[in-house]
């Protein structure tokens, strides 16, 4: 029985962790379009 829970345990961290990578992926194409668009559109970005 325990070494079920540690395998499931580990799924769900790896889910944890892709889904981590995922937020920050979006992050970053967020950020670089957001940057793309202030540099042609002349926006000011804090």
């Amino acid at each position: 029985m325990g070494s079920l829970v540690s395998r499931q345990d580990v799924k769900e961290g790896n889910r944890r962790t892709l889904k981590v990578l995922l937020g920050v992926m979006l992050f970053l194409v967020v950020f670089s379009v957001l940057t793309i668009m202030a540099k042609h559109g002349g926006i000011n970005l804090p």
